[in-house]
């Protein structure tokens, strides 16, 4: 850490872009010029349809594979989902590292099903609830795979119940069609 004075301050003012400093509280201050930037993005962009009646499973085409350019970077993860359902339904949908799933909520009120994304649409009839289309949103900051190698962020749906979920598109018609996406920023630690 550099000790600020009068000379260091004009220095860095003269001549010195994107320099950014931060104190901690006495007369010490360093310099913070990576910290919070955002080093890469990566984003899958799904506009064809994708259906199924199975829990737990992958929609295909809707992923990213992201190789960190510091093991201690962290990843803003970001999903927009557009959907419609064949039944009243909960649908929920997790995050994966491959196989692992990197989303799990650990919840205490007993239930087994968490999810990173949940929308329990409980229309009045199943007919009205054929005719919609939905979309779910959500971004968390996770703590990064702790190394340079690639990953593939993937992600999985999953119904209570034996509906068929339908992937940018209504389930009674494929009309009214609209994408989805996953967005990966890696955020300098």
């Amino acid at each position: 850490m550099a000790t600020l004075n009068a000379t260091n301050l004009k220095h860095a003012s003269s001549g010195s872009n994107n320099i950014v400093l931060a104190s901690d509280g006495s007369t010490t201050i360093s310099n913070l010029s990576n910290a919070g930037k955002i080093l890469q993005i990566v984003q899958g962009y799904k506009k064809d349809h994708f259906s199924s009646a199975s829990n737990d499973v992958e929609i295909t085409g809707l992923n990213v594979t992201i190789t960190q350019t510091a093991s201690n970077s962290k990843l803003l993860i970001s999903s927009s989902i557009y959907y419609g359902v064949s039944g009243r339904s909960l649908i929920g949908f997790t995050l994966y590292d491959g196989s692992t799933e990197i989303t799990a909520v650990n919840s205490t009120a007993g239930t087994t099903d968490n999810y990173f994304m949940v929308q329990h649409v409980h229309t009045s009839s199943t007919t009205n609830q054929t005719y919609s289309v939905f979309n779910v949103t959500n971004t968390f900051l996770y703590d990064g795979f702790g190394d340079t190698n690639a990953h593939t962020i993937k992600v999985y749906a999953d119904t209570n119940d034996s509906s068929t979920f339908y992937i940018g598109r209504r389930a009674h018609s494929d009309d009214y069609s609209a994408p989805s996406h996953i967005t990966v920023m890696e955020v300098a630690a």
